[in-house]
């Protein structure tokens, strides 16, 4: 639940103020000092294009790749870094360069995700500590939601049991009772969850 609840404040953060910055990481080749501008072409598709000048009259070189999607970038950025491919981790080495801010949430990330995988609960209050003296808004106010339930959470990073096995019986008898939508009483429902492995 933090997990995917952190993806999304992640994704807020991506798609706000750091993701204003991404859109201009796209250099032109010909001059590495300008920017690339996106131009509409047609259906709806866009290009790239050089503003007029940039290319002093030599032919048109290769471009760069392109920006990183915002789910490419929080996937990059919530994946261990074992797991990335090496051209994966050279574009999000980029990323961070570019953007500090970004440089920042990942380390509040990996830290998070240490302490959920070594079950350091003992160690969230330094870490909300940690977010709230940064410069990241959308971090504080997922610090301050992680306040209201304290204990709750740190029972959660501390202890090691899970919720697994109630929660995929939830998620069993919720598609069996999608699949028996307007077709089905209760008693058939009922039925089907008890006799459904």
């Amino acid at each position: 639940m933090a997990h995917t609840a952190s993806a999304l404040v992640i994704a807020r953060f991506l798609a706000g103020r750091a993701g204003a910055r991404l859109a201009g990481t796209l250099h032109s080749p010909a001059a590495p000092n300008t920017l690339l501008r996106r131009v509409p072409g047609p259906a709806g598709r866009t290009f790239t294009q050089e503003p007029a000048g940039a290319g002093g009259g030599r032919a048109p070189a290769p471009k760069r790749s392109e920006a990183p999607t915002v789910r490419q970038a929080v996937g990059w950025l919530t994946r261990h870094p074992d797991n990335l491919s090496s051209g994966q981790a050279l574009r999000l080495k980029r990323i961070l360069a570019d953007c500090p801010e970004l440089a920042d949430l990942r380390r509040h990330i990996s830290d998070f995700a240490k302490m959920m995988k070594n079950l350091e609960g003992h160690l969230l209050p330094r870490s909300i500590k940690a977010v709230g003296g940064s410069e990241l808004p959308p971090l504080h106010s997922f610090a301050r939601n992680l306040y209201k339930d304290f204990d709750a959470v740190t029972a959660d990073l501390t202890l090691p049991y899970s919720s697994g096995m109630a929660e995929g019986h939830v998620n069993r008898v919720k598609f069996l009772k999608r699949q028996g939508y307007g077709r089905a009483s209760f008693d058939l429902l009922r039925r089907r969850v008890l006799l459904t492995p």
